[in-house]
């Protein structure tokens, strides 16, 4: 049996690789700093609640800000990603046209918001009236989150099935078939994440629909700051416990 700091040297060793790997990834990174943006900012309206003037509310609330730059500044180009991705998508297949569809809206959304970065580095006032570039931004993310969401629910509704096809294969071998039961355990763990991305993309729907006055048109009213910021931040979560899910299996 493995000493106990045996054990402990394999943990941490097991947990900066996960660690590292999630933070080398892309999508790792911005999901980091996007949980770390909503929760400061989270903590900043929670100490400006209890007292206005609270000094730690102002400097939370500012840290949020130059967070959001730096995920700008991180985003320049990155348009190009998913334009790029276009490239392989089968136009025939209808979950692939969904993706592909969603992939052009996040287009718009990054040119978009690589305008709002140009406009607070002060290199262009283009579409700076009216909040014009922020608005746009937020309806193509929108759009990109509600075609994301149809397809993950078609994509969950498949995994529903396949589950139901190996609980019914496992019950006619009265649980003989290891095969199935190794693919039901690894169905419910795709079903856990399928349910997660749900969660995300409605999430996303809710902050993003107050950036282009989604709610105001709709409901008569926004949703408060208070209720996005926990969207966002619920949103931030679970894509980075994706991402560190998938970075704990390299």
């Amino acid at each position: 049996m493995p000493s106990p700091l045996f054990t402990a040297i394999l943990f941490a060793d097991k947990t900066f690789r996960t660690v590292t790997n999630t933070l080398k990834d892309t999508n790792g990174r911005s999901n980091f700093n996007k949980a770390l943006q909503y929760a400061t900012k989270l903590l900043s309206l929670n100490l400006a609640e209890t007292d206005p003037k609270n000094e730690w509310a102002a400097s939370l609330n500012l840290a949020s800000g130059t967070i959001n730059t730096g995920r700008k500044l991180a985003g320049l180009g990155q348009w190009l990603d998913f334009l790029h991705a276009n490239r392989s998508i089968n136009w025939a297949n209808p979950r692939d046209a969904l993706r592909g569809l969603a992939n052009t809206a996040n287009v718009f959304f990054w040119i978009f918001d690589n305008v709002i970065f140009l406009q607070k580095a002060k290199l262009t006032t283009a579409l700076s009236e009216d909040n014009k570039a922020g608005r746009y931004a937020m309806c193509a993310f929108w759009v990109a989150q509600l075609l994301s969401l149809v397809g993950e629910a078609l994509d969950l509704k498949a995994l529903q099935k396949k589950q139901a096809d190996a609980v019914k294969k496992i019950r006619e071998t009265q649980g003989e078939d290891k095969a199935a039961k190794v693919e039901l355990l690894k169905l419910k763990t795709q079903l856990l994440w399928a349910y997660a991305g749900v969660v995300t993309r409605l999430a996303n729907l809710t902050y993003s629909a107050n950036g282009w006055n989604l709610t105001e048109n709709v409901l008569g009213q926004q949703f408060s700051e208070k209720t996005c910021t926990y969207a966002g931040l619920l949103s931030a979560v679970l894509a980075l416990a994706k991402n560190v899910d998938a970075a704990a299996s390299k």
